[in-house]
């Protein structure tokens, strides 16, 4: 009777508590991952500077067209900071395929990046740069940062 109600508790409490999204400490712990896109070539960007990328896409382009498509243009990518051990910091996203538990992280690594903590949100406006690794799914494309700012976490924080 009452203690069979008082086993239900934690159950009810997983589908009416939404866990934290996951964040630098999973994105730590994990390499970067650049799928190779499906086409050989990446289609232009849209006009306009800067232009709003998502990692996932800024990556690709970096890693896969070598950047020709990012040469001479301005971008804008929004995700969190995870801190790298070498010093400064990844701007991450995560995206999920089912759950969190295959959760794969992009990152890309800003050239002298002001100091944030760890989860920060921010958006980096900047510009592609050579390095980092091409044709690599594990490569971390760099971008010269020409103005970062911290904005609020975004209501789906998954890409």
């Amino acid at each position: 009777p009452r203690s069979a109600w008082l086993l239900l508790l934690p159950v009810a409490a997983i589908f009416l508590v939404a866990p934290p999204a996951l964040g630098a400490f999973t994105a730590a712990r994990q390499p970067s991952v650049v799928a190779q896109p499906k086409v050989a070539a990446a289609p232009p960007l849209p006009p306009g500077n800067p232009v709003s990328v998502s990692l996932a896409d800024y990556a690709a382009r970096a890693v896969w067209d070598d950047g020709r498509t990012l040469r001479g243009r301005t971008v804008r990518l929004t995700g969190f900071v995870t801190p790298n051990p070498a010093g400064g910091w990844w701007l991450t996203r995560l995206q999920l395929a089912c759950c969190a538990a295959d959760a794969t992280a992009t990152k890309i690594s800003p050239i002298e990046p002001p100091p944030f903590a760890a989860n920060a949100w921010v958006q980096v406006v900047g510009t592609w740069e050579p390095g980092g690794g091409t044709q690599s799914d594990t490569a971390i494309p760099l971008v010269r940062i020409e103005k970062v700012t911290q904005v609020p976490a975004p209501a789906n924080p998954y890409e």
